[in-house]
């Protein structure tokens, strides 16, 4: 029987316990394995399926490099932010001056192996190397060790995450979420197309680059909005995967996880589920199954089970009222609790709802069909920060453009 766990503000539960099916370094579609020095393991998991997995032979993975001068290229700031493993502190450049995030993680997580816990820490940053071709993704900067400390040097993101624009601005409007749909669905089509599942799609996960930048403001601002001008952030719960593997170790938060991912059979189509809640809560700033009144009875992941596989997304009150009928049919794609036919992210992307709000010019930008609301709210210094990325790729020149 699966232990209860408390919600706990809406932290991912991440893989606790022993897991069932493998996390693995695997190689994208039609490339080379990204852990080649990896051993190939064959597991089953329940029913029969095979799980095949590259698991590392050496505790220092040769899939990352992990330097040991920290010290000596940087120098260290003020915490952002913590979380169960580890925290997020703010970092200096000593040659260039570049405030960076920098992600410290414990080389011993619970009741994990050291081995275990650095395959998990080396796993992050595979997924996030892998899918940097996304300009949705905040850049990593380096990877290091010190003692018995793991640190992964991002790109400092000062603007703050959807949740805290949610709280400070109330509901969005149809426009700006389909903003955060969009590029969202871009970070998810691109972790799929290398045989990703996100694992963890939040509010909390994704974050303004700046707050001199802001779409969800109430004043007027910018008309354009430039490649990565919303970061995807934190892929621990990330988990390559064959096309035929069903996954069956439960990872993510609670809140946020498709009915597949409760029965411990899941794959690619919880992410779009996740993002369908997403979007839900950015619209009414409310959860889809139960109401803010309810809230506080719905504490456990047994809680989030029963009020998910009981009830249907409430669409009839508020600003449900006057939502389009696109935006409904949307919403409804994403939440179906069919996995087989629910939206994939091609299918969200091709979607009436999206192209009626943003579409390409032909130089290849992305331009907004109505007039977005743009401002700032809060200041950097007290916004949120970003947790990894990688270097050395290039991202694309294109912007979002607001007609006046």
């Amino acid at each position: 029987m699966d232990k209860t766990r408390r919600l706990n503000g809406g932290e991912a539960l991440g893989a606790i316990g022993p897991r069932r099916a493998a996390s693995s370094l695997h190689a994208p579609r039609g490339g080379e394995p990204l852990h080649p020095k990896g051993r190939t393991a064959i597991r089953r998991g329940r029913a029969g399926i095979q799980i095949r997995a590259y698991v590392s032979d050496a505790v220092d993975s040769p899939a990352v490099a992990w330097e040991d001068d920290f010290d000596e290229r940087y120098v260290a700031g003020r915490l952002l932010g913590k979380g169960s493993f580890g925290e997020v502190f703010l970092a200096t450049d000593r040659h260039t001056g570049q405030e960076v995030a920098v992600k410290d993680m414990r080389a011993k997580r619970g009741r994990l192996t050291t081995e275990r816990t650095l395959q998990k820490i080396t796993n992050e940053v595979v997924v996030m190397r892998a899918v940097q071709a996304a300009h949705a993704m905040v850049r990593l900067l380096g990877t290091f060790k010190q003692g018995d400390r793991y640190r992964i040097v991002m790109e400092h993101c000062g603007g703050g995450d959807l949740k805290y624009h949610l709280k400070a601005g109330g509901p969005f409007s149809e426009l700006q979420a389909a903003l955060v749909a969009y590029e969202i669905l871009e970070v998810i089509r691109a972790c799929h197309d290398r045989n990703i599942v996100h694992g963890d799609v939040k509010t909390a996960n994704f974050v303004l680059k700046s707050s001199r930048i802001n779409p969800f403001g109430r004043g007027k601002g910018p008309r354009v909005l430039e490649n990565g001008w919303m970061k995807a952030i934190d892929f621990g719960c990330s988990q390559f995967v064959d096309d035929s593997t069903r996954m069956r170790s439960r990872v993510g938060t609670p809140v946020f996880m498709s009915p597949e991912v409760f029965e411990r059979n899941y794959s690619f189509e919880s992410d779009l589920w996740s993002l369908g809640v997403l979007l839900y809560q950015l619209l009414s700033n409310r959860f889809p199954f139960w109401s803010p009144a309810e809230a506080g009875s719905v504490s456990t992941v047994h809680d989030v089970i029963e009020a998910v596989n009981s009830r249907e997304p409430d669409f009839g009150y508020g600003p449900w009222q006057h939502i389009s009928t696109d935006a409904l049919d949307f919403l409804t794609g994403l939440l179906d609790k069919n996995y087989r036919t629910r939206m994939s992210a091609e299918d969200a992307l091709g979607h009436q709802w999206i192209a009626r709000h943003i579409r390409r010019d032909s130089q290849g930008a992305l331009m907004l069909s109505n007039i977005v609301p743009l401002g700032t709210v809060g200041a950097e210094s007290t916004a949120k920060t970003a947790t990894t990325a990688a270097p050395d790729l290039l991202v694309p020149t294109g912007a979002v453009i607001v007609p006046a």
